[in-house]
């Protein structure tokens, strides 16, 4: 098999960001060539101080935003949804989107605001934009995350990640299949509305798994690659462990497996017998 018939799939690390040890781990997988995109959490301290160290991988991998509207401190004055200057729970800005409670002009100086940290701090436009929680994709927000990316007028505009699949391709994968489906259900209004502004998006999506550390990441990510189709976008939390970290999010000594095994001997092996290979996202 030439290297040509394998199908390209973007393995993106999410949360760069989050605390120094988060951004220690994901900066040696892109220095080694085991990830294909970075999401970056820009409101978040640890980014400000990393930020630069991205440049060095900047022309081999696809950097983005990711929109962070949830737990954590926003880089706004958000009175209406982070008025003790904290972000609300998943559940509860969920609530807000289906009751239409979402203070709309927040959310839109917030999400413009982390796009232009981003670009302050990296000095470039971001290669595409999603959501920390998949928060892109819930009822309301995603009008005002598709708005804000259309808007921002650029020739060559960032793709955004949709977290929905073919449904026979979720089920051939047998992981956490039901997760996939509930979340990848809010993925088709998203989806609509980024076809309508002309935008573009992953072609499938994966990487779900159950994150609470009885299941191996090295034995579930080989299912990850199945069912796979040009422009499939795996997301995955790899991470050095840190106090920061654990102040910060409830997805900890887990970050440290999926690095392990990310840089291990194996990985790229397990790519090529699945008939994949990593990629960054094509426009084409």
């Amino acid at each position: 098999m030439t290297q040509k018939e394998f199908v390209p799939v973007v393995i993106c690390a999410d949360d760069f960001g989050l605390s120094r040890g988060v951004n220690a781990g994901i900066l040696e997988l892109a220095g080694t060539g085991r990830i294909s995109a970075v999401g970056c959490m820009t409101a978040l301290p640890a980014f400000a101080v990393d930020a630069t160290r991205l440049s060095d991988c900047a022309a081999t991998i696809d950097l983005g935003v990711h929109l962070t509207l949830t737990d954590q401190e926003p880089l706004t004055t958000m009175p209406g949804l982070a008025p003790a200057g904290k972000l609300p729970s998943l559940g509860r800005l969920l609530k807000l989107g289906l009751t239409g409670g979402l203070p709309i002009a927040e959310i839109q100086r917030e999400t413009e605001a982390q796009i232009n940290r981003f670009v302050e701090l990296t000095g470039r436009f971001p290669d595409f934009i999603d959501g920390h929680q998949h928060v892109q994709q819930l009822p309301g927000v995603n009008r005002i995350f598709v708005e804000t990316v259309a808007g921002l007028n650029l020739a060559r505009p960032p793709y955004i990640r949709v977290c929905n699949d073919r449904i026979t391709s979720i089920l051939k994968r047998r992981r956490s299949a039901f997760r996939a489906l509930a979340i990848g259900a809010f993925g088709y209004g998203l989806q609509r509305r980024v076809r309508r502004r002309g935008l573009l998006t992953n072609s499938g999506f994966a990487g779900f798994y159950d994150y609470s550390g009885t299941v191996d990441f090295a034995s579930a990510f080989p299912d990850f690659l199945v069912a796979a189709v040009p422009n499939t976008l795996i997301f995955c939390h790899p991470g050095h462990s840190d106090d920061e970290l654990v102040a910060r999010d409830s997805l900890t000594t887990q970050r440290d497996r999926e690095l392990e095994f990310m840089a291990g001997d194996g990985f790229h092996d397990m790519l090529e017998k699945a008939g994949v290979r990593l990629a960054r996202f094509c426009r084409s």
